[in-house]
């Protein structure tokens, strides 16, 4: 009673990339649903299903992929070759995932919301990624790439499907 998306393509930074380049022998898309759905009994075993293969055998491309249950929904986002975030989507709430990170303020401390690879605080600290002045951890900004596609073509359509999903909102 799981249920596992594609994959959403999304983009990394440079700096992300020169620390965790991506794997050209890693796994892919096209194994994520044979190698973790067929596994899996709840959204989050196939969060930590998957994010264990990805600190494993790394990956050869950026993805998004949702996960769902009876209960939950998550969503985990590659972060270069070996590392990974995934976070619980609150119940009266939807995610937007215009190929580019959507995941903001990541929560270290918040296990029933927040799971991650195993050493992405020490992979943050020690190649210095994270340039906030605050201390917290963005994700979309910290990893996240930045390039003129983003603000003319991706945002824009994150912006476009919030406003077609929830038109009271204003924007």
């Amino acid at each position: 009673n799981a249920a596992m998306s594609s994959t959403e393509t999304i983009t990394t930074n440079e700096r992300v990339l020169a620390a965790d380049p991506m794997v050209t022998d890693g796994i892919g898309e096209e194994d994520f649903l044979t190698i973790v759905l067929p596994y899996i009994h709840s959204a989050k075993e196939g969060v930590k299903r998957l994010g264990s293969l990805l600190e494993q055998f790394g990956t050869y491309e950026q993805n998004g992929v949702a996960f769902s249950d009876a209960d939950e929904i998550w969503f985990l986002e590659t972060i270069g070759g070996h590392h990974w975030v995934a976070q619980r989507v609150p119940d009266d709430s939807y995610v937007t995932v215009p190929n580019q990170l959507g995941i903001q303020e990541i929560n270290f401390d918040d296990s029933d919301n927040f799971v991650y690879s195993a050493d992405l605080k020490d992979f943050i600290r020690d190649n210095h990624l994270n340039l906030s002045f605050d201390g917290k951890v963005n994700s979309r900004l910290t990893f996240g790439s930045h390039a003129d596609i983003d603000h003319h073509y991706n945002t824009p359509r994150a912006w476009f499907m919030q406003k077609f999903l929830t038109p009271s909102v204003e924007q």
